[in-house]
């Protein structure tokens, strides 16, 4: 045999050999896939998550709580366990651990997360920050770019982890709410059948308005209070205030009764709160505070005008010397009178009556005075007057400038009631503005096009723009037979 053909055989056998060796040498420990789509997450009852917001969660007795024993947002909890199986790639970014910090799966960045079910540790992985095309997860050595999957499902602080919803009840399982404010009457609020009243309607003055929305707002804000943060040191109950507590209670759908008692403000103006039945203190956002903390006085309906204004027959509005008036005729809106000269090309637009119209008959106050305020002193500085078709009227009345928790304001009287109210001074000047504001605002219309000047442009683009010229002729055209119905008319 030639001494060739001998190397060459050698060499063949040399690779057969490598090749033998080569398949049967266990692969090394980087996975090529990372899947956790097998676990079953409701096995799972302890999740260990270290890192840059670490947290410990356990199930017991069927609800998951924190380390320190206090209740988990359940649903919160939920999300991160329904993200687990989700953790699911073939796609395989590095296995190089010097690019670990680079997508933040390293030690110092990576949130760390392991299920448990039992003793069994049933999933441990990394999660980093989010890429292009997922977000990056590493098991063991090797980074993988996962879909569907948000770091922040599992790396939040421990507030966020934890339940903030003070009463488990639903708003539509309470239908009696007691509130007792330090100091002033108390009262309670009873659902009839969608709508909430006061349950002994003698405790509010005479003419007493009663906002239903008000009312209802109260007792969904008390139902589905939430926490800012529980207080773990108690600072004393000269700090808390809820010795001279407000009180709120309700009875929830198993029978059984609920309270809160709301106290003083911290320096961040947060509230104390506690709940019966609850060990932890917690505080409130201002805001919720505030929300809770209605009087009686607080369900005043403060609309101040009941009008229809489809039976409006004409509007007055006087502003000092000024006065402008308008008169229904047929179906249309026609200047009466006005101070001010209507210019010759002035061209009135009906549905700016109309919406002035709505205005005034939605008007709000932002308060009611003490009749003390204001006896003897109205005198009004302008006014709005609808009158009906059946010649009565109704009028919106705007007296003189006051502050209303140091904004400006002014005192206003409507034909709701007979009481004083208070109202911004953009309502004011707003309801009384003047000629200018009914003219009829021309429609503008975009620049013509000359259709020549397209032959140049790309065919994509010359088409669009040929779209548009034709929108552009269409409107001209309808507006063009309005205005020749209107002057057939």
């Amino acid at each position: 045999m030639k001494k060739g053909t001998i190397l060459a055989s050698v060499v063949f056998v040399a690779l057969l050999i490598g090749a033998a060796l080569s398949l049967s040498r266990k692969p090394e420990r980087g996975i090529t896939r990372l899947s956790f789509a097998t676990i079953d997450k409701a096995g799972i009852d302890k999740l260990q998550i270290t890192g840059p917001n670490p947290v410990e969660l356990q199930k017991k007795d069927g609800k998951w709580v924190l380390a320190n024993g206090k209740e988990a947002d359940q649903t919160a909890v939920q999300n991160a366990l329904d993200a687990i199986p989700k953790i699911d790639s073939s796609d395989l970014v590095t296995r190089s651990s010097e690019r670990f910090a680079e997508y933040e799966v390293d030690d110092a960045k990576g949130t760390k997360l392991v299920a448990w079910a039992g003793a069994q540790k049933v999933a441990e992985a990394v999660v980093g920050k989010a890429g292009g095309s997922g977000t990056f997860v590493r098991s063991g050595e090797a980074v993988y770019s996962v879909r569907g999957v948000s770091s922040y499902l599992f790396s939040k602080p421990v507030s966020s982890w934890m339940q903030l919803k003070i009463f488990a009840d639903a708003f539509d399982d309470v239908s009696r709410l007691e509130v007792a404010l330090h100091g002033q009457p108390p009262y309670a609020l009873v659902k009839k059948e969608s709508d909430w009243q006061l349950e002994d309607p003698s405790v509010a003055p005479a003419g007493f308005r009663f906002d239903k929305n008000v009312a209802r707002t109260l007792v969904s804000s008390v139902v589905n209070l939430r926490a800012k943060e529980f207080v773990d040191a108690e600072p004393g109950a000269e700090a808390t205030g809820l010795e001279q507590a407000d009180l709120f209670a309700f009875v929830g759908k198993d029978g059984a009764r609920r309270e809160l008692k709301l106290g003083k403000a911290r320096e961040d103006k947060s509230l104390f709160a506690r709940a019966a039945g609850h060990d932890d203190l917690f505080v409130v956002q201002e805001y919720s505070g505030r929300a809770l903390r209605k009087g009686l006085a607080d369900l005043r309906e403060m609309t101040l005008m009941k009008l229809e204004t489809e039976k409006a027959a004409k509007l007055a509005i006087r502003d000092g010397k000024t006065e402008l008036v308008f008169e229904k005729q047929g179906a249309d809106w026609k200047i009466g009178r006005s101070t001010e000269v209507v210019p010759k090309d002035f061209e009135l637009d009906p549905a700016a009556v109309l919406r002035r119209l709505n205005a005034v008959k939605n008007a709000r106050a932002l308060s009611i005075t003490d009749p003390g305020e204001t006896s003897g002193a109205w005198k009004p500085s302008g006014t709005v007057t609808v009158t009906f078709e059946d010649g009565t009227n109704a009028t919106l009345a705007f007296g003189a400038a006051t502050k209303h928790e140091e904004q400006d304001a002014y005192l206003a009287r409507g034909n709701a009631d007979s009481e004083t109210y208070v109202v911004t001074k953009y309502l004011r000047d707003d309801t009384l503005r003047g000629l200018q504001s009914f003219k009829k605002v021309a429609q503008q219309m975009p620049p013509q096009i000359d259709p020549s000047a397209l032959d140049q442009l790309p065919p994509e683009v010359r088409k669009s723009l040929q779209e548009q010229i034709a929108r552009q002729q269409q409107m001209q055209q309808m507006q063009q037979m309005m205005e020749k119905a209107k002057e057939s008319k």
